[in-house]
């Protein structure tokens, strides 16, 4: 049975290490997806787990009297993912330590923030090696879930631009809550912004309150839109084609029943001594596991640009 907590922060709440707590939350607060990914513990770092092609209503709710219930559900297929290790080794020269402490605390912290980013590139797009599935490995690989995607153009060297026709049928595909995010390139946020301000009917249902700058950038239909970017400003999303402007926007539900992260344990600080380096190594163990079809879905061939 898998214990379930909310995020990395919560998981690590009761650690006394003050360092080893102020490494894993800068870990966590880098990013959406470290933030926003729900986790679920499993000592063995294995997640087997049943996925029901039938929605519950399909079930039967009622019975007649002096009769059993008898389920209608008859289509399930089992699936299993290992955990796999994230993070790396934080270094310093001793001597560095001593004379500019607070440099290297904020190269330190830098690090920190760059394996947040690579965990949240792989998670989105990562290749699929020892156990770890990205949302690309799962539409891609699995038959169950390579209906969660459509294309934008019709192919990568013939990328379109983004419509709102486009994210209503990304909608219409998706299991839509509360905790669904649409992650989209810097230049896909900027068209969606353009078309929401630009037609004489009123615009597109692209809404935008003072408070949204930066990471929260906006909202179509009530679903928060979040520019995928690195520390740099770098988009997350990896350019095809010939042109190498097409790109692709996700749409992710989290939770219980949705897309969820399993993980061995809590991450880990360890402490090293090598040499004339002062290290320790951030590690967590750690991989996505979506639990429904429609928590995931994928637009295909976008064309990176405002116009």
């Amino acid at each position: 049975m898998a214990d379930e907590v909310l995020n990395i922060i919560d998981a690590t709440r009761d650690l006394p290490d003050e360092k080893e707590k102020a490494v894993i939350h800068t870990y966590a607060l880098t990013t959406h997806v470290t933030m926003a990914l729900p986790l679920e513990t499993h000592s063995t770092g294995m997640s087997k787990w049943t996925i029901e092609d039938d929605l519950q209503y399909n079930t039967g709710n009622y019975r007649k009297f002096n009769n059993e219930f008898e389920s209608k559900k008859t289509n399930t297929k089992s699936f299993a993912v290992n955990v796999a290790v994230s993070g790396g080794k934080v270094a310093a020269d001793r001597a560095l330590v001593k004379i500019n402490p607070g440099e290297v605390r904020r190269e330190q912290l830098n690090t920190v923030r760059s394996f947040a980013h690579g965990f949240t590139a792989d998670f989105f797009q990562g290749a699929d090696v020892d156990g770890f599935l990205s949302i690309d490995g799962y539409i891609d690989n699995e038959d169950f879930w390579n209906s969660q995607q459509l294309n934008c153009g019709a192919s990568a060297d013939s990328p379109a631009v983004i419509s709102p026709d486009k994210i209503d049928a990304m909608i219409a595909l998706h299991n839509v809550t509360s905790r669904t995010f649409l992650y989209v390139s810097g230049n896909v946020y900027l068209k969606i912004k353009k078309d929401s301000r630009g037609n004489e009917s009123g615009g597109y249902n692209v809404n935008y309150l003072p408070r949204e700058f930066g990471t929260f950038a906006g909202y179509y239909d009530d679903i928060p839109i979040i520019i995928a970017r690195d520390g740099k400003g770098t988009d997350y999303f990896a350019k095809s084609g010939s042109g190498t402007n097409s790109v692709s926007a996700y749409l992710v539900t989290y939770g219980e029943e949705n897309m969820v992260g399993i993980q061995q344990g809590p991450p880990d600080v360890i402490n090293l001594e090598t040499g004339v380096l002062k290290t320790f190594e951030y590690e967590h163990m750690l991989a996505p596991k979506p639990y429904s079809r429609k928590c995931i879905t994928r637009l295909n061939f976008i064309k990176d640009a405002i116009a």
